[in-house]
C-alpha cells in the first residue's frame, strides 16, 4: 500500500461523517469495499482516501435500507434550500430552485451532497490530453 493511502474503516467513515453513524458495521464495510474498487489511487493520488470516503457515503446514503438511519432523506440533497423560486403568504407556502449548484452532467452523483462533492473532485482529477506550448520543430523529411 502506498504511504499516501489510508485504510478506510467503518470507524474512519463515522469519524469523518458522523451523520452516517447509524449504518450497520457489515453494510459500512461492504460500501467501503465498493468505493475502494470504484476510486483509483492512480487518478486521485493524495486525495484518494477523501474520494473513497465520499463515494462510500454516497453509496450508503442512496442504497442502504431506510431503517438503518443512513439512507434517510436528511442526508440527500436538501430540498428546502436554494434560491426562492416562489412564495405565498396565505397558508405560508414557499418553493425553492434546487437546480442551483447542481451540475447537469453529474447524473446520479447529484442525488447526495457526498456525490456532488465527489463529482467536483472527479472533475479536478480527470485525465485529459494536454498540450505543451512552446517552439515546435518540424521534422525534415528526406527528399
Amino acid at each position: 500500500m502506498n504511504e499516501q493511502e489510508t485504510t478506510i474503516t467503518p470507524q474512519l467513515l463515522r469519524e469523518r461523517f458522523p451523520e452516517l453513524g447509524g449504518i450497520d458495521e457489515s453494510q459500512a464495510t461492504f460500501f467501503i469495499e465498493e468505493a475502494t474498487g470504484m476510486i483509483s489511487e492512480r487518478r486521485f493520488g493524495k486525495r484518494t482516501t477523501f474520494a473513497r470516503l465520499l463515494c462510500a457515503a454516497h453509496l450508503i446514503t442512496l442504497l442502504s435500507p431506510a431503517d438503518s438511519g443512513a439512507g434517510s432523506e436528511s442526508y440527500k440533497t436538501p430540498t428546502g434550500s436554494g434560491v426562492i423560486a416562489s412564495k405565498s403568504v396565505g397558508s405560508a407556502s414557499v418553493s425553492y430552485d434546487t437546480s442551483f449548484g447542481v451540475d447537469q452532467d453529474a447524473g446520479w452523483w447529484n442525488k447526495t451532497k457526498y456525490g456532488q462533492a465527489l463529482w467536483e473532485l472527479m472533475k479536478r482529477f480527470r485525465r485529459m490530453p494536454f498540450v505543451v506550448s512552446g517552439r515546435a520543430v518540424v521534422p525534415s523529411w528526406p527528399r
